[in-house]
């Protein structure tokens, strides 16, 4: 009877752009949950109103948690998206970020990190050793068969 023994390539690690690109994500939620957790605690005002604003934000860090796992897991279609979710976010930023300035200084502070440490992960994404190596092939997998 014949074994199979799967035995893979260990993957290339990420270049340091891509790291930081996900540390800058990973600052980003962070900024935006300690903007979330200020509110909930009173200080600080919501300057528009979300139905089920707490469940947006959860679902929001959630997402970008996800697009960190998926960039780091060599998804080069996942750096186009977030890229794409970005740019539509930032069109709908601008005029929330206006009233912020006006009513909630945190808010707006808030929002405008975020908005730069999201843009910034975007270059590191887009830079050239990161699209090496998104763009390098994955090394198959290799199968072995064990005779007894």
């Amino acid at each position: 009877m014949q074994e199979e023994k799967q035995v893979s390539e260990k993957p290339a690690p990420a270049p340091k752009e891509v790291q930081h690109a996900g540390l800058l994500i990973f600052l980003s939620i962070m900024t935006g949950m300690t903007e979330f957790f200020l509110e909930l605690l009173g200080i600080g005002s919501r300057t528009i109103e979300i139905d089920n604003y707490e469940l947006n934000a959860i679902l929001s860090f959630a997402v970008n948690f996800v697009f960190i796992m998926l960039l780091l897991n060599r998804k080069g279609w996942a750096r186009a998206v977030f890229a794409f979710l970005f740019l539509i976010n930032t069109l709908g930023l601008i005029p929330i970020v206006q009233k912020e300035f006006q009513s909630d200084l945190i808010g707006a502070t808030s929002s405008i990190l975020q908005t730069l440490f999201s843009l910034a992960a975007i270059v590191f994404f887009y830079s050239k050793n990161s699209n090496g190596w998104f763009k390098k092939e994955k090394p198959p997998v290799k199968i072995e068969f064990k005779k007894e």
